[in-house]
């Protein structure tokens, strides 16, 4: 979810009168709601208490009942293009491989040299001129034990190793020559 953040942030760009609204898995609504670019959070439990066609049938009954002009979906799953599919939107925008989503507009997965260029691609279908290299932003909550660490360089990327997904693990080698280099560049660098 945080490297989708990226297509909200651009949205946001081309059209600053947009009101973006994330659907996240319990757990990480708090991160995603922490972007300047999320104007809503709704939580979708597909493991727990929602899983199953009834869980996603009941997600979309609230998804359509809150009347939302456009829907991106990013994520492949059957799942999710059920959901997709069964949500009342007016244009539904996703990749051309989601075949059950009931999409609108359609891009191709390609032309992308990574995952966030990937998230914003599909932002493409509607303004071409959308910038790919747009990158996300969170604010950190204010907690006044942690300011000082925070604000203490100007830049601070976060990195997470961890990852359920084995192509997006590359090593603790690889996460702690990056951290070498962005600190080398003065970036501060915190790994969660």
């Amino acid at each position: 979810a945080i490297i989708s953040l990226g297509l909200a942030r651009e949205l946001k760009r081309l059209d600053p009168s947009a009101r973006v609204t994330y659907l996240v898995r319990p757990g990480v609504e708090e991160v995603i709601g922490s972007s300047p670019d999320v104007d809503q959070v709704i939580t979708f439990d597909k493991h727990g208490s929602e899983r199953g066609l009834s869980g996603v049938e009941a997600k979309a009954k609230e998804l359509s009942q809150l009347g939302f002009d456009m829907l991106f979906l990013l994520h492949a799953s059957r799942r999710s293009q059920a959901l997709a599919s069964r949500v009342h939107c007016d244009v539904k925008i996703g990749f051309e491989a989601m075949a059950h989503a009931g999409l609108t507009h359609a891009v191709a997965d390609s032309g992308w040299m990574n995952r966030y260029e990937r998230a914003i691609l599909p932002l493409r279908a509607i303004f071409p001129e959308a910038d790919l290299r747009s990158l996300p932003q969170i604010i950190p909550p204010l907690v006044p034990l942690l300011t000082p660490f925070f604000y203490r360089w100007q830049k601070v990327i976060t990195l997470a190793p961890g990852s359920a997904w084995e192509t997006k693990k590359w090593g603790d080698k690889k996460y702690f020559e990056l951290a070498k280099k962005l600190s080398a560049r003065e970036i501060g660098v915190i790994i969660i």
